[in-house]
């Protein structure tokens, strides 16, 4: 009888053991899809070897801060904001200040930008939470004075996507 007790409980250590290797592999599977649903498609993909150039981003919009009433919403959203910032993908999206430069222009020059390949850049402004909540810009941005048309949302985030050829050609997209 002592036999069969101890003999018995192996088939349960088993079921346990094989639910555990289920679920490590089921773990294992959703991390990695969930891991490449969360990374943005532009934002490492340049190397150390890879050409760059200097490029100036512009983004048109007042640049006197609007005033919004204390305790709102808006002006939750400008004190998120803070001040008016670009955010370069090839540099992980690194909040960088804009300066103003008119009335209506801010800008933003960057010696790093990737030649011949496809990148991304993000305007964030506390004049903008009127129309987005977080004030995520998405018109009027430029590179060079080029506009940048090719807006595509990534994790709820308007990027400006652009490749500067070797030649010096911009192509929005």
């Amino acid at each position: 009888m002592f036999e069969s007790q101890v003999f018995g409980s192996a088939p349960r250590c088993r079921t346990i053991r094989d639910s555990l290797a289920r679920l490590l592999v089921v773990w294992a599977v959703v991390g990695l899809t969930m891991g490449a649903g969360c990374s943005s498609p532009t934002a490492n993909q340049t190397s150390s070897d890879t050409p760059r150039t200097t490029a100036t981003f512009a983004y048109l919009a007042r640049t006197t801060y609007s005033t919004y009433d204390p305790g709102t919403v808006l002006q939750d959203c400008a004190d998120r904001v803070i001040a008016t910032h670009g955010h370069p993908s090839w540099q992980s999206f690194f909040l960088i200040r804009m300066t103003a430069v008119t009335a209506n222009r801010w800008e933003l020059t960057l010696s790093d930008v990737p030649v011949g390949v496809r990148v991304s850049f993000r305007v964030t402004d506390p004049n903008f939470c009127v129309e987005d909540i977080n004030g995520r810009v998405n018109r009027n941005v430029l590179i060079d004075n080029i506009p940048l048309t090719a807006v595509e949302v990534i994790q709820d985030q308007p990027d400006f996507f652009f490749t500067i050829m070797s030649d010096g050609t911009i192509a929005p997209g």
